[in-house]
């Protein structure tokens, strides 16, 4: 059997020296003994706390967090993140899913979090169609917390509803929405497949008062009590001033006034956030025994407001603390937060302590500790006989907690650092964290970078001939090859007339050749065969009207630039800046065979005219910051003079340009 040996450790009576904990093979702790030697026990390197239960988890919001941070141009609150959220949702996969569960879950343990409430509502396809097993995506979230080794209750959510009073689902809550008897066949179906796994507990989720009625709430609830009558039951509620306003509204009372006068509320619930809240409806809700899930980093993101906490640890409530929308995966900064908030509302320190215990961060630790587990309906969080081996081991070293002893070491983890001070996580006595890593991270996070790269990269041909134009910007031939390949138009337009071969042509030259070199290869093929088969060579695009030979005469080869003439290319034309392929080829550096095969061209084709035409054009410009301009009289020799007076930095070729050009 496993045994672990701890220097010191918090047991349910308080820190304790030289502990010996033996667990089974099945994860569970069957002895406690203190003031024991180690012996053959795997010597535990620090201080050994119990694992922290994580009682509200979305987890797929893992993979959005950070893209709500922009203003709308409107006064943005929980409604207007909703709106991300929905866009964000509509095309995960149950892979992808997996994929950002297991991220997540990896980061949870890596934080200190050894369990997780899973409170899912994402059931469906993206067009709202149930996958042949409704279960389907439970499954995979399910299989995500297997892989990483964490504890999981997992939740799924009863979502029939967009409002108060059965009001219709919205389009963006398609992928959420069952009936009673098809979201009792996913509890049923779970409850059967997993009521064995030690790691594994099925509960119930009504997502909110706002998408379930009266009766299906009572109904479902108590049909999975007939089925599990542990069966831990959570719902949001009184997260915001709105659905605060549209419940009295509907039903003339308070969210929470209403459901504990019409739901059988006791220890088994957890009421997430519960934020806006009477002093009677305070009281009311500790009295019943149920649990408040809080979210304080979550909260304080979506701006939802701060929960009454003192009066409802005086009423004697019980809490937890959950990572919700996962824009923090950090025990610690959820129970600083939490604490913090309240020190801002009220102007003092130390407003979360227990009667006897000063210490407000072993305060906060055991109240999470204790309410985490009961709305886990797991039998984790203390250090004891017959519940799971989990704990994690802090890291001595650590610069907060250095010398730190007994209470003042969740003190100083809580309130005095910012780097993890976690260094090893034991879930079911498994040691799934080892000096910081967990056992499996390279292979699950290359897993999730690949999910991220696909979610967030832009959808379409639109999107695909957009990433097309940045990757020529940035002159980034890896990815205008990549894009090609996949079907990107060179030529389509942005929504200033640009194509990829004008955002190359400043600063992305390398592109720009690759482009040129590509797009005449395409003209080179019969018509059937042609990728972008509405240009022909000498056909102007885009906002500058430029042909392949315009771009070619800044930076193609001239042996690119010799067939391209030959093909029939048109040396005589001017884009729509005003000009030729000489003025082209003159302002860059390196042309000189390029001119010289240009001025081979004017000769052979006899174009003086166009010469003469330009001893008479005026034009002035910004070229790369500097200011150019083809004056009246200045031939194209007389240009490149014009460049070297105006520019300091011209490339040394410009006065064998000159010469080049002399006979004209």
């Amino acid at each position: 059997m496993p045994q672990f040996f701890a220097n010191t450790a918090l047991l349910p009576e308080g820190w304790a020296n030289d502990v010996l904990i033996t667990a089974d093979e099945g994860g569970w702790i069957t002895d406690v003994k203190t003031g024991q030697k180690s012996g053959a026990a795997q010597i535990l390197p620090g201080p050994v706390i119990p694992g922290m239960p994580n009682l509200h988890s979305h987890a797929f919001q893992r993979a959005m967090a950070g893209l709500a941070e922009r203003a709308t141009g409107d006064k943005d609150s929980f409604w207007t993140w909703r709106e991300v959220m929905y866009d964000f949702l509509d095309q995960i996969t149950p892979e992808d899913m997996e994929a950002i569960a297991a991220q997540l879950y990896m980061e949870m343990l890596k934080a200190g979090y050894t369990a997780v409430g899973e409170f899912h509502y994402v059931h469906h396809q993206p067009d709202g169609t149930p996958y042949d097993d409704p279960a389907l995506l439970s499954r995979h979230v399910i299989a995500a917390a297997k892989k990483t080794g964490i504890g999981i209750t997992h939740m799924p959510a009863l979502y029939a509803h967009g409002g108060f009073g059965g009001q219709k689902p919205v389009s963006g809550q398609k992928r959420f929405i069952n009936g009673s008897d098809a979201f009792l066949d996913i509890i049923t179906a779970l409850h059967r497949d997993y009521k064995d796994d030690p790691q594994v507990r099925i509960g119930l989720v009504h997502h909110s008062l706002r998408a379930v009625t009266p009766e299906m709430l009572n109904d479902v609830t108590a049909k999975v009590h007939d089925m599990d009558s542990d069966a831990p039951v959570h719902i949001h509620i009184a997260e915001q001033t709105k659905e605060v306003d549209d419940c009295i509204a509907w039903s003339g009372q308070r969210p929470v006034e209403w459901l504990l006068e019409n739901a059988p509320v006791d220890e088994r619930w957890c009421l997430i956030h519960a934020t806006h809240m009477t002093d009677e409806e305070t009281e009311s809700l500790a009295k019943t025994g149920a649990v408040a899930g809080l979210c304080p980093t979550t909260e304080a993101n979506l701006g939802d407001g701060l929960f009454n906490l003192p009066h409802y640890l005086a009423s004697g409530g019980k809490l937890g603390i959950g990572s919700d929308s996962h824009i923090s995966v950090s025990m610690i900064e959820e129970l600083r937060t939490l604490e913090y908030g309240q020190r801002l509302l009220r102007r003092e320190r130390a407003v979360v302590k227990t009667p006897g215990n000063p210490s407000v961060g072993s305060s906060l630790y055991k109240m999470a500790l204790a309410g985490g587990a009961q709305a886990m309906g797991r039998p984790i969080g203390g250090l004891e006989v017959g519940k799971r081996a989990d704990f994690i081991v802090l890291d001595p070293e650590n610069p907060a907690l250095f010398s730190k002893k007994d209470d003042l070491t969740l003190d100083a983890m809580v309130f005095a650092g910012n780097v993890n001070p976690v260094k090893d996580v034991f879930s079911g006595g498994v040691p799934v964290v080892k000096d910081f890593r967990h056992v499996r991270e390279l292979e699950i996070f290359e897993k999730y970078k690949d999910t991220l790269a696909k979610l967030l990269a832009p959808k379409g041909d639109d999107a695909l001939n957009e990433r097309l134009r940045n990757a020529a910007a940035h002159d980034d031939t890896g990815a205008v090859k990549a894009l090609l390949a996949e079907g990107a138009n060179p030529y389509d337009t942005d929504e200033k007339g640009r194509t990829a071969f004008n955002r190359a042509a400043s600063n992305g030259l390398e592109a720009l050749d690759l482009l040129t070199r590509e797009a005449f290869n395409d003209t080179q093929k019969p018509l059937g065969q042609r990728r972008w088969k509405e240009y022909e060579l000498n056909t102007p695009s885009g906002s500058y009207q430029s042909t392949l030979i315009t771009y070619a005469a800044k930076v193609s080869s001239v042996d690119l630039v010799r067939e391209m003439i030959k093909a029939g290319a048109d040396i005589t034309i001017v884009n729509g800046s005003g000009w030729t392929l000489l003025h082209c080829a003159a302002v860059m550096p390196g042309r000189s065979a390029v001119l010289g095969e240009l001025v081979t061209a004017f000769q052979k084709q006899g174009h003086g005219d166009l010469i003469d035409a330009l001893s008479t054009h005026v034009y002035e410009t910004e070229y790369n910051g500097h200011k150019v301009v083809f004056g009246r009289d200045l031939t194209a020799a007389g240009l490149c003079q014009a460049r070297i007076d105006q520019d300091s930095k011209v490339p040394a070729e410009l006065p064998d340009y000159m010469a080049l050009l002399g006979p004209f």
